[in-house]
């Protein structure tokens, strides 16, 4: 889970409400109030003194469904907790020079008219220690899947010189059984901690926090706005929906909405001639069909089935499927965790020009995860994949650049150019 989309402005969020009738396919009506819609249907209140109600898209027509979308503001689960933890330490030996200078002297004879021997003049320098974090955090919700607003800030320095160095924001959507995301905290002098921050798209508010030293927790909240609002991109979802419902956007459908669907929106038709292209040996088929399970879409959801359809679409020489399956080991999904094992995979991928394994080859390389740290490499793959419009990509190239030298910059761009010629032809 590492794509992730911008986040916060400051507000106040504020529902709309429609109070309507709602039909069902059937013929059936229901009068109530429309408080809000999610991915799996409207959400409806009766009366004051009822609970709310939740029927599914499926159960009303699709002009309802088309209504609520475009009326009624998006609710998604945000009762999660969050765990985090220091996945990678860097640290670097750096000198600095203090502005003074020290002078030595090496006297060989002197007779009165000339001096014989050597002097120099030598600035004096100091060392010391730059560190940064890689940090890992995961997602969980015993109610479904859903979005939060995800805030990290790295905080440097102790007592009355802490400041917040570096932050990031991102709007991020979550498995219930567990996502997980990456922050990365460039190396500075006196690196006291990190603090993350989990807000709820729903009201803004902040609803868990998690930190290296709790201490650092009510610095950094102390900072921040109580209510932010969350771009979630309702047109986005709006239209992930209706797709999935086979809804057309562009007339007021009034039939039943989709007929034969094996789940999530995967036809039964297209599900069975993916399998059986799958079975057949095509590797593009093989890593659909591994996907669905990943998902559940169509299918149970089953990783170590989908680890099965991802190493057959792999060693094939599918870069889609040596890509899943390194994302497979990295996370230990289906697999045990292998972090030696998930670079081996993405480097094939990336060999091949997949931008997303370039990506988290890139990373590996530069934090030294599964693999030894090489800066000039993790930049050159990073580079690579930048080229390919890879926005996460060129915001970590241009993070490790504070990490790196102007001769290793220089080396891993000689790199790069190298690497695209030799497979551009």
């Amino acid at each position: 889970m590492r794509r992730l989309t911008p986040l916060v402005i400051i507000g106040t969020l504020i529902p709309s409400l429609l109070a309507d009738t709602w039909h069902s396919p059937d013929g059936r009506t229901i009068e109530a109030t429309g408080l809000a819609w999610n991915r799996s249907g409207v959400i409806l209140k009766r009366d004051d003194n009822q609970k709310e109600l939740e029927i599914p898209f499926g159960n009303i027509i699709p002009d309802d469904v088309k209504r609520a979308l475009q009326s009624l503001p998006f609710r998604t689960n945000d009762d999660v907790r969050v765990s985090a933890k220091t996945m990678v330490v860097s640290s670097s030996a750096q000198e600095r020079d203090t502005g003074d200078y020290v002078a030595s002297v090496r006297l060989y004879s002197y007779d009165g008219y000339n001096l014989n021997g050597t002097a120099t003049i030598s600035p004096i320098t100091e060392s010391y220690r730059k560190s940064g974090r890689v940090v890992e955090v995961e997602l969980k919700s015993i109610r479904g899947d859903g979005h939060v607003g995800l805030e990290f800030y790295a905080v440097r320095g102790s007592g009355n010189d802490k400041t917040i160095y570096h932050s990031q924001c991102s709007v991020v959507e979550f498995r219930q059984l567990g996502s997980k995301a990456r922050f990365s905290a460039p190396e500075t002098e006196n690196l006291n901690g990190w603090v993350v921050i989990v807000r709820s798209p729903n009201t803004g508010k902040i609803i868990d926090i998690e930190s290296s030293m709790s201490h650092l927790e009510k610095f950094v909240s102390g900072q921040l706005p109580e209510i932010a609002k969350i771009n979630l991109h309702e047109a986005e979802l709006r239209e992930e929906v209706l797709k999935s419902l086979k809804i057309p956007t562009n007339s007021a459908a009034t039939a039943k909405a989709t007929p034969e669907v094996a789940g999530d929106g995967v036809p039964e038709g297209k599900l069975q001639q993916v399998r059986k292209a799958a079975e057949q040996g095509d590797a593009d088929s093989q890593f659909l069909l591994g996907f669905y399970y990943t998902k559940g879409e169509g299918v149970p959801e089953d990783k170590v089935e989908a680890v099965k359809w991802y190493r057959r679409a792999a060693e094939q020489g599918g870069a889609g499927g040596q890509y899943a399956l390194g994302v497979c080991y990295s996370e230990g999904e289906g697999v045990p965790e292998d972090k030696v094992e998930a670079v081996k995979w993405y480097r094939r991928a990336a060999e091949q020009g997949d931008a997303d394994a370039q990506y988290e080859l890139g990373f590996c390389y530069s934090e030294g995860v599964g693999v030894q740290e090489d800066k000039v490499i993790g930049y050159m793959w990073f580079n690579l994949a930048s080229a390919q419009g890879d926005a996460d990509a060129k915001e970590s190239k241009n993070t490790l650049t504070d990490r790196m030298t102007k001769e290793q910059i220089t080396e891993a761009q000689k790199l790069s150019r190298e690497w695209m010629e030799k497979h551009q032809k």
